[in-house]
């Protein structure tokens, strides 16, 4: 029912425009307004550039105005073991399947995930947390899967999960930041061709730098890691834009 009250919003806004356009913008407007938090100043600025980019294509701010309504059903949604903006997605017929864009059932994901964290409390316990590479995200489905199995077996995926999330298309790149920052998460998402390794931009979820404050760096060797790895809030920042794409095999825990 969510998913039809959040195309009917969709609809009613701006009705000169298609809906792939609006749904394009609202990803854009949300994900700008959220990754600000966690940018360096001169992206800062880039991204609030293009949120009001958005914002001057519409000639009735009402009909901007409404734009925080969806974005409030999606936080709403979040952790409802569901893929709420995939669905959003598959509704609206924006998934491309030429391009290899399938809607996966979260109940799918859910067995994959449950597969994936067999040895989730030993490898907590050894060190403390894991971390997920997913070279083809979409909307972060799997991705919120495994957060949720992880909670399940009485974890904060928050502080025990590092995630790097790659797609090659702006709608998934964007639905699944969105998707992930509501959740709480930590990692990055990137835009970029797995296959070729060419990364185009990425965005540092916000959850992430009380993950980096608890643990430094996720891909710090035992002779690199500080002793102490609590960096303040500006260097957990730093370290969140400078660290490096590891290497990494679909849905793989590493």
């Amino acid at each position: 029912m969510r998913v039809k009250a959040f195309i009917k919003i969709l609809r009613e806004i701006d009705p000169g425009k298609d809906g792939y356009t609006k749904f394009r913008d609202f990803l854009t407007m949300a994900s700008c307004a959220l990754a600000k938090k966690t940018a360096e100043p001169a992206r800062a600025e880039a991204l609030e550039e293009q949120y009001m980019q958005v914002v001057r294509s519409y000639r009735k701010k009402d009909d901007v105005r409404r734009m925080p309504e969806l974005l409030a059903m999606v936080f709403d949604q979040t952790g409802q073991r569901s893929d709420f903006l995939g669905n959003v997605a598959g509704e609206l017929g924006l998934l491309e399947g030429a391009n290899g864009q399938f809607f996966t059932p979260y109940e799918v994901c859910r067995l994959i995930a449950e597969i994936n964290c067999g040895d989730l409390d030993r490898s907590l316990e050894q060190k403390g947390f894991i971390t997920l590479q997913e070279p083809a995200c979409g909307a972060g489905a799997m991705l919120l899967a495994i957060a949720d199995v992880i909670e399940d077996k009485g974890h904060d995926p928050a502080s025990c999960l590092w995630i790097e999330a790659i797609d090659i298309a702006e709608l998934p790149y964007r639905m699944c930041f969105l998707q992930l920052a509501c959740r709480g998460l930590s990692g990055r998402v990137w835009r970029g061709n797995t296959l070729s390794m060419e990364m185009f931009e990425s965005f540092t979820l916000p959850g992430s730098f009380g993950f980096l404050d608890k643990h430094g760096s996720p891909f710090a060797t035992d002779e690199s890691q500080p002793e102490s790895p609590q960096p303040p809030a500006e260097s957990a920042r730093e370290t969140a834009i400078s660290l490096p794409l590891p290497d990494g095999e679909q849905m793989t825990l590493f």
